[in-house]
């Protein structure tokens, strides 16, 4: 599958990280703590240029803590009201209110535990093929971050 990688993938800096995975639409994002300010105004120009595509599918995967409020705040303003449809994945209790809050703003947010992947996959309607995709993407961002 085509793949879009967000600047600096290969540098193995803790932060954020993602990948458009084209050929599927599906953008997946890999939070693995504080990323600098460039990173996150790189991602919100990412979700912007998507702004007038209806079937983007996300799948964000939160591992340790959650993203600082004036980020999420920031991601919010730019994804409101779109009918985009998004598995988050965290084990973090402070994600719920993440979810919640993104709940309000796009109507097809679910919150999954880690090991509930194949549930939040069908979610976002994979077929087995972009399963297959979506794992070795993930295998790739978590491993940049580790």
């Amino acid at each position: 599958a085509s793949r879009l990688c967000c600047p600096d993938m290969d540098a193995r800096q803790p932060g954020l990280a993602w990948e458009m995975l084209q050929a599927d639409q599906i953008l997946v994002s890999y939070y693995g703590g504080e990323a600098e300010d460039n990173r996150w105004d790189e991602y919100v120009a990412l979700l912007r240029s998507l702004h007038g595509q209806l079937h983007v599918r996300f799948l964000v995967d939160v591992w340790r803590e959650q993203p600082p409020l004036a980020r999420i705040e920031r991601l919010l303003g730019v994804v409101q009201g779109k009918p985009w449809r998004v598995a988050m994945l965290s084990s973090s209790t402070a994600m719920r209110f993440v979810a919640s809050s993104f709940s309000l703003v796009v109507r097809n947010v679910r919150l999954f535990a880690p090991e509930d992947l194949d549930a939040a996959l069908d979610h976002l309607n994979c077929s087995a093929v972009e399963k297959e995709h979506l794992g070795e993407c993930l295998q790739r961002l978590r491993a940049q971050q580790q």
